[in-house]
C-alpha cells in the first residue's frame, strides 16, 4: 500500500484517522500485526470493517481474542481525537508515507503512525542525539548546552526527549546555534511534559518537529518513555550519553542504539557522581569517549571541520578591561552570583548588570540558578 506524502490531519478524511485512531486502540495487537493488516487488506477502514475471524485468519490468531480486542477498541472514544486531529497543527505519518522517515522505517516493529507538530525534513536524517539524567548537575547541563551547539553549528538535527536536565539543554542548544532540533514525547504531541517547557516546545515546533507515537490527548505514562527511546535512537546516527543513573532511561535509549547498530558516545564525569556511572559503564563497554564536536564527527564518521570553520574559545569581541578581568575571575566552570559577589568585591547588582552586557556580546552564558558561564576562555594578560 502506497499512500504519497504525509498530510496535515486537517486535510485528512475524519473516517481515515478514526480508523487509525481505532487500530491503535486494539489491546495486544501490536505495530507489527497491524502493519500486516493494512499491508493486506489496503487501508485502515477495510481493518475495521474485516470480521473478527477475517483478522483472525490474517494474523493466524484466536477470533476470539480478536473479537475482545475489537469491542474494547470501540469502547474507547474516538471523536474527540479526531475533532482533535482535524482542528490542531498536527501531521499524520504512516508508515507506507513515502516521506515517512527511511531510519525508522528500517528498526524492527516501527511506529505504524506518528503524530507530529512540524514537519521532518530530509537533512533531519544527519543527526544526533543528546540523551541524559533529568536530575543533571550545571556540569552536565553545560556539557549537553555545548556538545547540542556544536553539533547544530556543524548542520546536524539534534535529537532528545523534551525531558529535564540534559534533554532540555541539548534542545535549547540547537536552537540557540540556529540548527534543527526533533523532540520525540512519551505522550501526545499537543502536551508539554514537563509543563514548563511549554515555551521550548513551542519555539522546537517552528525551528524543527514535535513527534509522538500516541495521538493528541495521551498524557505522559511512565510505560510511554522506554518505547520513545527507541525513536530517539532510530531518528539519529548515534546517541551521546551525557549523565545517566545505573537505571537512567538514557541507557535504554543507548541499548536501542546498539541493536539498531548505531554509534553510542559518552561524557565522563566525576568518578564520584552517581550521574557518571551510567556513562563510565558505556566507555568501559566500548561507547566513544566524547569531549567535544571532533569526537562527535569522528565517531559518526563525518569529516572533520577546518580549524577555520570552528569557533575557538579564545575568540571574544573587543572587550574593556573591567569585562576581561570579570571573565577571568568567573573561571571555566559554571560559578555562582554569589561567588562572584566573593571573589570580586563588588555587590549583586552591579555585577549582574555587567554579565548582561556580556551575554549580549555573546561570552557569557546565564543558567539556571543565578549560575554564569564564561563561553570564552582568555589568553593570559
Amino acid at each position: 500500500m502506497e499512500k504519497g506524502e504525509s498530510k496535515p490531519t486537517a486535510g485528512i478524511d475524519p473516517a481515515e484517522l478514526e480508523a487509525w485512531l481505532f487500530l491503535s486502540s486494539l489491546e495486544g495487537v501490536g505495530d507489527q500485526k497491524i502493519a500486516v493488516l493494512v499491508q493486506r487488506l489496503g487501508d485502515p477502514r477495510e481493518v475495521v470493517a474485516a470480521s473478527p475471524r477475517a483478522i483472525a485468519s490474517i494474523l493466524g490468531c484466536e477470533e476470539a481474542r480478536i473479537a475482545r480486542a475489537m469491542r474494547a477498541a470501540q469502547d474507547v472514544r474516538t471523536a474527540k481525537q479526531v475533532d482533535a486531529l482535524r482542528s490542531g497543527d498536527f501531521r499524520l505519518y504512516s508508515l507506507w508515507n513515502s516521506d515517512y522517515p527511511l531510519a525508522l522505517r528500517n528498526i524492527p516493529s516501527p511506529p505504524v503512525l506518528l503524530y507530529t507538530r512540524g514537519a521532518f525534513l530530509p537533512s533531519d536524517a544527519r543527526a544526533v542525539a543528546v540523551v541524559g539524567s533529568r536530575a543533571a548537575t550545571e556540569y552536565g547541563k553545560t556539557v549537553a548546552y555545548d556538545l547540542a551547539h556544536a553539533a547544530a553549528a556543524e548542520g546536524l538535527a539534534v535529537v532528545s526527549g523534551l525531558a529535564r536536565g540534559v534533554d532540555s539543554f541539548a534542545h535549547r542548544a540547537a536552537l540557540d546555534a540556529g540548527g534543527r532540533t526533533v523532540a520525540v514525547l512519551g505522550n501526545g504531541p499537543d502536551i508539554a511534559y514537563p509543563p514548563e517547557n511549554r515555551t521550548l516546545m513551542q519555539e522546537i515546533v517552528d525551528h524543527g518537529v514535535v513527534v509522538s507515537e500516541f495521538p493528541p490527548g495521551t498524557s505522559p505514562n511512565p510505560k510511554h518513555f522506554p518505547r520513545r527511546n527507541r525513536i530517539i535512537a532510530a531518528l539519529s546516527m548515534g546517541v551521546i550519553v551525557v549523565q545517566a543513573r545505573e537505571t537512567s532511561g538514557a541507557l535504554i535509549t543507548a541499548q536501542h542504539a546498539l541493536e539498531q547498530g548505531k554509534e553510542v558516545m559518552a561524557v565522563p564525569g566525576p568518578i564520584h557522581a552517581r550521574t557518571s556511572k551510567g556513562p563510565h559503564a558505556l566507555i568501559k563497554q566500548g561507547a566513544a569517549l566524547v569531549e567535544d564536536i571532533d569526537d562527535i564527527l569522528a565517531a559518526l564518521g563525518e569529516p572533520l571541520p577546518t580549524r577555520g570553520s570552528q569557533v575557538s574559545r579564545a575568540a571574544a569581541p573587543d572587550l574593556a578591561a573591567d569585562e576581561e578581568t570579570l571573565l577571568r575571575q568567573m573561571g571555566t566552570d559554571p560559578v555562582h552570583i554569589d561567588t562572584l559577589c566573593a571573589r570580586t568585591g563588588q555587590p549583586s547588582g552591579t555585577l549582574l548588570a555587567q554579565l548582561l552586557h556580556l551575554e549580549l556580546k555573546g561570552v557569557v552564558k546565564q543558567l539556571a540558578g543565578k549560575q554564569f558561564l564564561a563561553l570564552v576562555e582568555l589568553a593570559e594578560p
